[in-house]
């Protein structure tokens, strides 16, 4: 299966930078994938061991560890071997023009797929939406708005 945890926001009014996504991430990657790889190449009005050092002290309250692809000895291997790919905001021209020029983008699409983690089970187990917009491991099923679901 599939998982992507998308965020559209960094902050929300009044809170701390990734504060409200600091749950969500830790129950996302679980106890056993909390290695994360930022791609920072989408940050222009920030340098990116700035955007490194902001997401690494947002997360580590949650116990999520963010190393930078900027600072790879070999960015595609970094990618093969994260437990979770943090693409942070920015300017997307810069990031897919970055992402090109390294051939990422096939890395990142294969982390995406071949990504595993242990399955959750028990009370704290939660739903989580796949790719294709339909919930998983839970009572109920749902079909994500027309358009938003992704197709390979």
């Amino acid at each position: 299966m599939r998982r992507l945890l998308l965020l559209s926001n960094s902050m929300n009014p009044g809170g701390r930078y990734l504060g409200h996504a600091r749950g969500a991430l830790k129950r996302f990657l679980g106890a056993a994938g909390r290695d994360a790889l930022l791609v920072p190449y989408a940050g222009v009005r920030i340098p990116w061991d700035a955007y490194h050092r902001r997401v690494a002290e947002a997360l580590a309250p949650a116990g999520i560890r963010v190393r930078s692809i900027h600072h790879a000895d070999d960015p595609r291997r970094a990618v093969a071997e994260c437990a979770a790919v943090i693409v942070g905001g920015g300017n997307t021209w810069h990031l897919l023009d970055l992402l090109q020029r390294h051939d990422l983008v096939r890395a990142i699409r294969r982390a995406v797929i071949h990504l595993r983690r242990p399955e959750r089970r028990g009370p704290g187990a939660r739903a989580e939406l796949a790719v294709d917009g339909r919930e998983r491991h839970g009572a109920r099923q749902r079909t994500a708005p027309r358009g938003h679901a992704r197709q390979d």
